[in-house]
């Protein structure tokens, strides 16, 4: 429900001025005022001021607000109508998990395929020898992570990769679509299968989107990460496979289980009845 009252921003630190790149202030603004809203301070159907006080309530441009905005949106965190205004929705960025099964977990996979490869391209495009040599830093810690549990590093990863993007609106899309799920234990039970089938590999198709991104070869770029979602989607139907398999086994234990304990039951019972 939208109410009809336009709610006042809880105060905030002020934003400094545009010294820094659009991008980076605009994703400076959308997590602070993101914040306010995960925090509860607004709730949701609030309507918030318009864009030109928010900017001026954040000491920002218009265009960089509108960026801001942008990204809380794809967040799931307001939306943005032109006959109601600015509408908080109140919904955690968790929420790329609508719902804890198998259908949510190939969504996911099947969207970050879709569209990662362009965001690694255009990384590529983009990149100056320092954004790049970032991206390599953060190798050894992901390939590392690798003989363990890659899922942080893997966000990690993702995330500075779309930063290189220069739109916060992409970073705000990645992080969403690399946020962790919670309390989905099928979900997670599916990704843990997943990430054990594919470290390996994993590992050794990031350091090439690396090194592409940092020669600021485009196409390199996009057919490695192209490539890791291919073979991202494979292990995921692979583990499924086997968690099918598990649960078939699982399954017809308990069904020898019990038609054994059926069968020594009614042999007791005929062997009482006629001794």
């Amino acid at each position: 429900m939208v109410r009809s009252n336009t709610v006042a921003i809880p105060d905030v630190d002020r934003l400094p001025p545009a010294a820094h790149a659009s991008a980076k202030l605009s994703f400076r603004v959308a997590d602070a005022l993101g914040r306010r809203i995960t925090d509860g301070d607004l709730a949701n159907g609030d309507r918030l001021p318009t864009e030109r006080d928010l900017a001026q309530h954040f000491n920002v441009s218009r265009p960089t607000m509108r960026e801001a905005l942008l990204a809380l949106e794809v967040q799931g965190l307001v939306t943005l109508k032109r006959s109601a205004g600015i509408i908080v929705t109140h919904k955690p960025r968790h929420e790329i998990w609508t719902e804890d099964s198998d259908a949510a977990v190939l969504a996911v996979f099947e969207a970050r395929r879709l569209f990662e490869g362009e965001i690694a391209a255009q990384a590529a495009a983009m990149a100056t020898e320092d954004s790049g040599a970032k991206l390599m830093e953060a190798l050894p810690a992901l390939e590392s992570a690798c003989a363990g549990d890659p899922e942080r590093a893997l966000r990690r990863f993702h995330a500075a990769l779309a930063g290189l993007a220069g739109n916060s609106a992409t970073v705000a899309c990645v992080e969403r679509l690399w946020a962790p799920p919670m309390r989905a234990p099928r979900v997670l039970e599916i990704l843990e299968q997943t990430v054990s089938l594919g470290r390996g590999e994993w590992a050794g198709l990031h350091r090439t989107i690396a090194i592409g991104v940092l020669k600021r070869d485009v196409a390199a770029s996009r057919a490695a990460m192209n490539a890791f979602g291919n073979l991202a989607m494979e292990h995921l139907l692979q583990a499924l496979e086997r968690l099918a398999l598990e649960k078939a086994r699982h399954r017809a234990a308990e069904q020898r289980h019990q038609m054994s304990r059926w069968v020594r039951f009614r042999s007791g019972g005929n062997n009482h009845g006629f001794g």
